[in-house]
């Protein structure tokens, strides 16, 4: 409890004359739903059970390693903005327009498989508390953060599916991104807003699934300083894509997973075969995929414009941001270091 509120006061006297900071803390205070209460008009307290606080302080030093690596390197603008995202929408059938908290789905445990489905692995997250220092939750529905210190992951379009109690729920477009090891290993948790998920969800089994198929495209994120400038035309990643076989793959990952799968909410990820271009994933770029019954690349990238789209899509949309390089800086929980050692980077 402790060194709880040693975090939070140091936090609030760093994020004084950051502003965009403070908003940051406040958002994972009510992530971990953390109550304040103030004594004498002076003093904070952190009033949580032993689990939350854990995870607060290993959360906060991640985000203090990121912090610190941008006072220390000036020149290099924290450049996420805050995140605006707060519901998952549900894409056509009978749940049309319903929606889940991002807070809520962002705590669920994410398996990701490989694209051959022969292998299942949980990804490590905040609830993974072997050592004091440990892993924070790397799920994501609006950024992804690229420490400058590592070298640019590599990228596949996956597809994502929602279990609950080890049935299909939902289906969604996303990114798969690691940075694979000289040891054959790979890190898809790379700290915070380094797992993306799809922020629209198509209800599953619901239409032919055989029609589905996956569209990706790029463009430049428009100027944070204020100034006007023409908006780009999205350029197409890849060619629109079948997900039969990733689709298949998957249901036989489920019929043979482990029993833990079966357990609540949970996420499944397994990519395609195909990798993207090295520029589609890199900051300042702006990546949408597409999760929708067409054969032919759509007219618009505006969900509202329905003859777009034969189906309302499930989508993925991220903009891709530089943070300040991190390996250095004293807060990086201990679990990461290894990632920061180029020796373990192939």
């Amino acid at each position: 409890m402790l060194s709880c509120r040693i975090c939070v006061q140091g936090w609030l006297t760093l994020t004084a004359h950051h502003p965009s900071l403070f908003i940051l803390f406040l958002r994972l205070c009510m992530v971990f739903q953390i109550l304040f209460h103030k004594k004498g008009g002076r003093t904070m307290k952190i009033q949580t059970n032993s689990a939350l606080a854990a995870t607060f302080v290993t959360t906060f030093l991640l985000l203090l390693s990121t912090v610190h690596g941008a006072l220390q390197n000036p020149s290099v603008p924290f450049s996420p903005t805050d995140p605006v995202l707060t519901k998952i929408t549900i894409a056509g059938g009978d749940l049309q327009g319903q929606s889940i908290p991002v807070g809520y789905a962002s705590t669920w445990p994410v398996w990701m498989a490989t694209a051959d489905g022969s292998t299942v692995t949980r990804i490590p997250d905040n609830t993974f508390q072997e050592e004091e220092n440990g892993w924070v939750n790397p799920v994501t529905f609006e950024q992804m953060w690229l420490p400058m210190d590592l070298p640019p992951p590599t990228a596949r379009v996956s597809l994502g599916i929602v279990l609950k109690d080890g049935v299909p729920r939902y289906l969604f477009p996303t990114v798969e991104t690691i940075l694979a090891t000289s040891d054959g290993g790979a890190w898809h948790n790379r700290g915070l807003y380094s797992l993306p998920i799809g922020k629209t969800w198509l209800p599953f089994a619901d239409g032919p699934m055989d029609s589905l198929r996956l569209s990706s495209y790029r463009r430049p994120m428009p100027p944070t300083d204020g100034k006007e400038e023409e908006t780009s035309d999205w350029i197409p990643i890849l060619p629109v894509t079948k997900v039969t076989d990733v689709l298949n793959k998957l249901m036989n990952v489920i019929a043979n997973g482990p029993d833990e799968m079966g357990q609540g909410f949970c996420y499944l990820i397994a990519p395609l075969s195909v990798q993207l271009p090295a520029d589609a994933v890199v900051p300042g770029q702006r990546v949408r995929l597409f999760l929708s019954n067409l054969f032919t690349i759509p007219t618009s990238q505006d969900l509202d414009d329905e003859s777009a789209w034969l189906l309302p899509p499930g989508e993925c949309d991220l903009t891709v941001h530089n943070v300040a390089p991190g390996g250095n800086s004293k807060y990086l929980p201990a679990v990461y270091k290894p990632l920061y050692d180029k020796k373990e980077c192939s």
